[in-house]
């Protein structure tokens, strides 16, 4: 059973971690709404935009989890030292090995609500979300579209510029090429459905090249033979980190069987797949810092604090994991080295506050 003091310092900390989740959401929230007002148009308009805001909120929410339980972690053990509720809490007889364990237990209630939101509702979500802002986009008149995605498909590149949530396409250009690497054919779709295991493009339009002569061809459809799945192509419209960890799994897989270079989705693996080891090293620092440095400051001083060990900690994931497809080292030493860093510091800081 849990003590007094176990709920209490439970409460404490999970207000304030909720607290700070609420308020940094919020600010994302307006600042992700003023950044999508630059592409408003005819076609995306105010309606659009909040609803593609409120699709990707899951997906913003998760990926702010571990900075908030820092800051959290900070403001609610600070509040507590500086109210001396701490030096209490241990002249009862609580050890450190024990309030640690306690102080995480908030974390990782937030990391299991993570879990759930980042595996299940954030990818689909996103991936609708995704689609209608690609659908939208995508009716403009301009020929040029950032929207869209490249696909190798064995000896031929694709270019899709929009996928609904069902899995259908919207306008797909194939391109063949021959064994020097020229363009043999390429060929327009309007449309590609997939049904009963097959595809299915529609209003086809295609040209092909020789030496000779360039031949142009229409068709109403065509059987399209590819191992690109629905599930596949809806995976590819979301960025690596936005995908849900079984998700990068079997696209990792795909990529692998196609030849193709995996390491930005493994890398996107195992930061997902680590994020709550990360977490419970951040607290862990926090927790170091309250019983050294902020044990007697103010509570703007421990924001900003946690504000700056959360940047210098998102830097070096954001350093070492493109550094590892440079340098050519595993995906998953660079997801490794920063939380191991936050921990070995803040055990090392936590054993000189005994």
């Amino acid at each position: 059973m849990f003590s007094i003091i176990d709920r209490y310092l439970f409460k404490q900390l999970m207000a304030a971690m909720c607290l700070v989740l609420l308020v940094i959401g919020g600010l994302d929230f307006i600042f992700t709404f003023l950044a999508e007002l630059e592409d408003i148009s005819d076609n995306y308009g105010l309606p659009q935009i909040g609803l593609y805001i409120l699709g990707t909120l899951p997906r913003r929410l998760y990926e702010l989890i571990p900075f908030c339980c820092l800051i959290g972690c900070l403001m609610g053990l600070g509040n507590l030292a500086s109210s001396h509720e701490l030096t209490a809490i241990r002249s009862s007889g609580v050890s450190m090995a024990k309030l640690v364990r306690l102080v995480i237990q908030p974390g990782l209630v937030l990391v299991l609500g993570g879990f759930i939101l980042g595996e299940y509702v954030a990818p689909v979500m996103e991936r609708n979300a995704q689609s209608q802002r690609a659908i939208t986009q995508a009716n403009r008149a301009s020929i040029a579209n950032r929207y869209g995605f490249w696909q190798r498909n064995g000896d031929q590149f694709l270019h899709v510029r929009a996928v609904q949530p069902n899995g259908n396409l919207n306008h797909i250009t194939r391109y063949q090429l021959d064994e020097n690497l020229k363009v043999e054919w390429i060929s327009v779709a309007k449309s590609a459905r997939h049904e009963h295991g097959k595809w299915t493009l529609h209003d086809i339009s295609t040209t092909h090249f020789s030496e000779e002569r360039v031949t142009h061809q229409s068709y109403v459809s065509e059987k399209w033979d590819t191992e690109l799945s629905p599930d596949t192509v809806s995976l590819v419209i979301v960025d690596p980190d936005r995908l849900s960890i079984s998700a990068l799994y079997r696209y990792t897989r795909y990529l692998t069987a196609q030849g193709a270079d995996t390491s930005e989705y493994e890398l996107a693996f195992w930061k997902k797949s680590l994020q709550p080891f990360s977490i419970i090293a951040l607290i862990v620092l926090g927790i170091s810092f309250i019983f050294g440095p902020l044990r007697e400051v103010n509570i703007g001083l421990r924001i900003l604090s946690g504000v700056i060990i959360g940047l210098v900690f998102m830097i070096m994931q954001n350093l070492l994991g493109p550094a590892s497809g440079v340098f050519g080292f595993s995906p998953l030493i660079a997801v490794l080295i920063p939380p191991t860093l936050a921990l070995a510091l803040g055990l090392r800081g936590l054993s000189k506050a005994r």
